[in-house]
């Protein structure tokens, strides 16, 4: 009667145990995977806080995770300090890095 009571509890807990881990699971990668913080990541970039994607899409993916990926993001208001970072000109500096 004991071994019945505990398969069954365990036939309840188990199944509920490995739920509970897939969900935590899916929920770290959404987080680290998310494209905002792979950009972040990749490009040593620092976005709004507000910022949402709108669209997204990437080729073939190789087995490190890389690949071509476009996204487009909407940032609304607050978002001044972030834009004004980005440069129009040439970078003398980053030109030099890559020539001959």
């Amino acid at each position: 009667m004991v071994k019945s009571k505990t398969k069954h509890r365990l036939a309840i807990i188990l199944p509920i145990l490995i739920f509970a881990v897939l969900v935590v699971f899916y929920i770290a990668n959404r987080l680290y995977f998310a494209h905002q913080s792979l950009y972040e990541e990749n490009w040593n970039m620092k976005f709004p806080s507000n910022m949402e994607v709108v669209y997204t899409t990437h080729g073939e993916i190789g087995f490190q995770g890389d690949g071509v990926r476009y996204s487009v993001f909407r940032c609304d208001a607050g978002t001044d300090d972030f834009l004004k970072d980005f440069k129009t000109g040439k970078s003398k500096k980053f030109e030099k890095e890559f020539q001959a």
